[in-house]
């Protein structure tokens, strides 16, 4: 479990959820990252990627189960809490919070996937350079 302090001065406690919701997670924010444009500008990307997560069903419907291993100053998460406006201000943090936590164990090998594919993606192409010089 972690605690954060949030600049609100609230307390949130988040467990990681279950392998399975977090894949079920891991797959809404893959599926609807795909769909963000990307091109040089880096601050063009990152409000494309916030709010594509922002305004996605699958990645809301995703988070609802994640929110149940969280507190929120000792009271559960979920969507009654956001009803007082105060705490409304900070559902942006929470839903990071959560997202970092559950998507951070997958994303850690990431780039040694892409190493790896990259990797043999260049030596099939050499390979097969090789095959037609012959």
């Amino acid at each position: 479990m972690e605690t954060k302090t949030l600049p609100s001065g609230a307390v949130l406690e988040i467990s990681m959820a279950e392998f399975e919701v977090g894949l079920a997670l891991l797959e809404a924010v893959a599926r609807d990252l795909e769909m963000v444009k990307s091109n040089s500008d880096a601050i063009e990307l990152l409000k494309n990627v916030i709010a594509r997560a922002i305004s996605s069903p699958g990645i809301k419907q995703a988070l609802q189960p994640c929110f149940g291993r969280c507190k929120y100053n000792n009271r559960p998460v979920n969507n009654a809490l956001f009803q007082d406006e105060k705490i409304r201000e900070d559902y942006l943090l929470i839903v990071k919070e959560v997202l970092v936590l559950n998507l951070r164990p997958f994303s850690s090998s990431l780039p040694l996937v892409l190493k790896d594919i990259q990797g043999q993606v260049g030596e099939d192409l050499i390979s097969k350079l090789r095959s037609t010089q012959q």
